[in-house]
C-alpha cells in the first residue's frame, strides 16, 4: 500500500518529493521481442531515457543492466515492468554500475525510482549509485539501493545544491559505504525517510554512518539501524557548524548503531541549528563514547511525546543523552505519556544524561534503570565555565538509578529546580505515597556515595518543592546530599520516607547548607536529618 503523510514543508518542496502516479506517455527498453508477443522498443536503458518526454514513465524489462553516468534532465519515472514492457512489476529490474562511473545524475529534475534495484558501484566522487544537483529531486518509491560506495560522500545517494532525496513505500538502503553518510549525504538540500523505509548496515570512516545532512533539512520518519561511524553520528550526524540546519525525527526508530566518538544513534555538531525529537521515537541500544543514544552540541533541542531512549550506551558520559553547551533543552512528554530514558549506561558519568547546558527543562520525564560508573546515574549536570545555568524539572520521576554519588541526579555547580504540578499530571494513577515528581529507589554505590536520591555538590542550588523521596540509598544522605559550603538546598513541602537505619536521609557535610520546610519526614531507619 503506497503511504502518504503530512509533513512539514513547503508546497514547492513537497512537490519535489512526493511520488507520482505512471503517466501515459511511456518509453520502454530492450528491443527483445517480450513473453507475450509485444515488442520493448528501446535496445538500452539510455536510449528509452532520452526517448522520454517531460513526465513520461520508462518501463524496464525483467533483467540485469549496467548504468553508468547517466544523467537526467527531465520529469521522469523509472518502474520494473512485465517482460511486454506493458505494466509494472516488483523489483525484477536490477541496474548495476561499473565501478568507475555514478550510476545515475538527477539534474534539476524530479526522477522516481520505483520499485527496483540498484546495487555495486563503487567510484572516486560523490554519490555511488545517484547524485542529486542543481535542485533535482531522487524519488526512492520501493526501490531498493544497496553496496553503492563512494570516496567523498554518499555511498549510495549524495544530494547537492537544492537537490532532495526521498524515500517510500518499503524503501531501502543497506550495505553503502563513504567518508561521510555511508547511506545519504546530504549538503544544502533536504532529505525524508518516511515511515516503513530504512538506512541500514551502511558505514561512515568519518561521520554519518547512515546519513549526513550539512546545511539542510532532514527529516526521519522510518529506521536507521545497525550502521556505524568513525567519527560522530553512528546513526545520523547533522553538521551545523557553518550554518542552520534542520532535523527533525518522528515516530523513526534508531537503533544498533554505533560511533567511534558522539552520538552513537544521532550526533548534532554546533553551533547552529535545531534538532526535534517527536513521539513515538524510539533511540535504543547505540553505542558511542559520549551519548550513547544523541549527542547534542550548540544549537536548540526539543524531545516531546512518548519518545523513549533505552538501552543505549557511552563508555564516557551520557549513557542515553549527552548535552554539551547548547542554547537551550526542552524534553516536554505529554502526562498521558511519558519522555522514557531508560536502562542506559555510562562509563563516566550520567548514565540517562549528561548535560552542561545553560538551561534544561524537562517535563514528564521518566528516568528509569539507568547507571554511571561515575556520577549521576540518571541525570549528571555540570557547570563548567560557572555560568548562569539551571536545571528544571516538573513531574519527573527517578526510579532505580545507580551511580557513585548522586544515584539519581548529580547536580554539580548549577540551579536545580524541582516541583510537581498536581493539576496536570493524573495523580489517581499515583501510590498515595507518590507526588509527581519523586526519587525512588535510587542508588550511590560508592563507599563514601553521598545522595542516593539526589547530591548537591561544588556551589549547586537546589530548591526541590513537592517531590518524595521513598528507599533510596547511599553512605552520605540516602534521600538528598548536600557537600560543601557553596552548596545548598532547600527542601519545600516534600515526603521523605522509608529510607535505611545508619544513614541520615536528608545530610549536610563539608558546611553545605540544607533546609526543610512543610516536609513529612516518616518510617526511616535512621535519624531523617
Amino acid at each position: 500500500m503506497r503511504t502518504s503523510l503530512v509533513l512539514p514543508l513547503s508546497v514547492v518542496a513537497l512537490a519535489a518529493i512526493l511520488p507520482a502516479a505512471a503517466h501515459a506517455g511511456v518509453a520502454s527498453v530492450n528491443g527483445a521481442v517480450g513473453a507475450a508477443g509485444a515488442v520493448c522498443p528501446h535496445a538500452t536503458v539510455a536510449d528509452a531515457i532520452a526517448a522520454a518526454g517531460p513526465n513520461d514513465t520508462v518501463y524496464v524489462k525483467p533483467g540485469t543492466y549496467t548504468i553508468a553516468g547517466q544523467t537526467i534532465s527531465d520529469n521522469i519515472t523509472i518502474v520494473s515492468s512485465n517482460f511486454t514492457c506493458a505494466s509494472e512489476t516488483d523489483h525484477l529490474v536490477t541496474f548495476v554500475g561499473n565501478n568507475v562511473d555514478r550510476m545515475f545524475i538527477v539534474n534539476g529534475a524530479t526522477v522516481q525510482f520505483r520499485d527496483l534495484t540498484l546495487r555495486d558501484n563503487s567510484i572516486v566522487d560523490f554519490g555511488g549509485l545517484i547524485w542529486v544537483v542543481a535542485g533535482g529531486s531522487a524519488i526512492v518509491d520501493g526501490s531498493h539501493l544497496r553496496d553503492g560506495t563512494s570516496s567523498a560522500g554518499g555511498g549510495c545517494v549524495a544530494v547537492h545544491t537544492g537537490g532532495a532525496v526521498s524515500l517510500w513505500n518499503g524503501a531501502e538502503l543497506t550495505g553503502c559505504e563513504s567518508l561521510q553518510g555511508g547511506g545519504i549525504y546530504v549538503d544544502n538540500g533536504t532529505a525524508l525517510l518516511m515511515p516503513g523505509t530504512s538506512v541500514n548496515l551502511s558505514a561512515a570512516t568519518d561521520a554519518g554512518g547512515g546519513i549526513f545532512a550539512r546545511l539542510s533539512s532532514l527529516y526521519v520518519y522510518g529506521d536507521v539501524s545497525d550502521n556505524t561511524a568513525g567519527d560522530n553520528g553512528g546513526g545520523i550526524h547533522v553538521d551545523a557548524s557553518f550554518g542552520t540546519s534542520l532535523a527533525v525525527v518522528s515516530g523513526a526508530t534508531i537503533t544498533g548503531n554505533s560511533s567511534a566518538a558522539y552520538g552513537g544513534g544521532i550526533s548534532h555538531e554546533p553551533p547552529y541549528g535545531t534538532l526535534t525529537i517527536n513521539g513515538g521515537t524510539v533511540i535504543s541500544d547505540n553505542t558511542a563514547v559520549d551519548g550513547g543514544g544523541v549527542a547534542m552540541g550548540d544549537g536548540t533541542l526539543g524531545i516531546s511525546g512518548e519518545a523513549t531512549l533505552a538501552n543505549n550506551a557511552a563508555s564516557d558520559e551520557g549513557g542515553g543523552l549527552w548535552l554539551h553547551r547548547l542554547s537551550n533543552a526542552t524534553l516536554a512528554g505529554t502526562g498521558v505519556g511519558d519522555i522514557y530514558i531508560s536502562a542506559n549506561t555510562a562509563g563516566g558519568h550520567g548514565g540517562g544524561l549528561a548535560t552542561d547546558t545553560p538551561d534544561v527543562e524537562a517535563t514528564f520525564v521518566t528516568f528509569i534503570d539507568n547507571v554511571a560508573a561515575g556520577r549521576g546515574g540518571g541525570v549528571h549536570g555540570n557547570n563548567p565555565l560557572g555560568s548562569s545555568e539551571t536545571l528544571s524539572l516538573q513531574n519527573t520521576r527517578f526510579l532505580r538509578n545507580s551511580g557513585s554519588s548522586g544515584g539519581g541526579l548529580y547536580a554539580d555547580g548549577l540551579d536545580v529546580e524541582i516541583s510537581s504540578d498536581f493539576a496536570s499530571c493524573d495523580t489517581s494513577s499515583l501510590a498515595k505515597e507518590r507526588f509527581c515528581s519523586e526519587f525512588r529507589k535510587n542508588e550511590a554505590t560508592a563507599t563514601s556515595g553521598a545522595g542516593g536520591g539526589i547530591a548537591a555538590m561544588n556551589g549547586a542550588v537546589l530548591t526541590v518543592e513537592t517531590t518524595s523521596f521513598f528507599q533510596n540509598s547511599a553512605s552520605q544522605g540516602a534521600a538528598l546530599g548536600v557537600h560543601g559550603s557553596t552548596s545548598e538546598a532547600l527542601l519545600r513541602s516534600g515526603l521523605v520516607w522509608d529510607h535505611p537505619a545508619g544513614v541520615a536521609a536528608l545530610e549536610a557535610v563539608a558546611g553545605g547548607d540544607l533546609e526543610v520546610r512543610a516536609s513529612t519526614l516518616v518510617e526511616n531507619g535512621a535519624p531523617a536529618i
